[in-house]
């Protein structure tokens, strides 16, 4: 898939191929804060939620602002070799979803299954459990607009191409 033009596409992207998303929130000073987050999932067009369990600086911010943006990165270094290596590709760098979060709610069963899939490979690994052993509160959050983030001219000159 090369341009994700719909929420379904969007779904998709970040459901499957974004192993981490950045959010970005603001304090009461507007002063920006950004916070990795592994358990972000789209169930809907425009909506989608995630485990909060260690996120302590963007649920203090939320109280004030509730507006965030979320970075879903996507590629991996082998898809940047070869776009490097022939000059241009399809793929782009990740979305930026923006939208406002909710309140905090504990996880549903159908939840925990789509984490449990997500970390399925570390499973066997002792740090799993410690790492998220913990995790029983989500957030909902409401999406109102997506943009897709491309790799400047080595996107624009696939699409040329086209």
């Amino acid at each position: 898939m090369g341009a994700e033009r719909t929420w379904e596409d969007v779904c998709g992207f970040v459901n499957n191929k974004a192993a981490l998303c950045w959010f970005a929130s603001a304090d009461a000073q507007g002063r920006p804060h950004v916070t990795p987050i592994g358990s972000f999932f789209l169930t809907a067009p425009g909506r989608g939620f995630y485990f909060e369990h260690y996120p302590k600086t963007m649920r203090g911010h939320f109280r004030d602002n509730a507006q965030v943006t979320i970075l879903a990165q996507g590629g991996s270094r082998l898809a940047f070799l070869w776009a490097m290596l022939v000059g241009h590709t399809s793929n782009h760098a990740g979305i930026r979803l923006f939208g406002t979060v909710g309140g905090r709610r504990d996880a549903s069963p159908g939840e925990f299954e789509l984490f449990r899939r997500r970390v399925r490979f570390f499973r066997p690994f002792r740090g799993c459990d410690i790492l998220w052993g913990g995790m029983r509160r989500v957030r909902d959050v409401a999406l109102d607009d997506f943009e897709r983030l491309e790799l400047g001219r080595l996107h624009r000159r696939s699409m040329e191409a086209a």
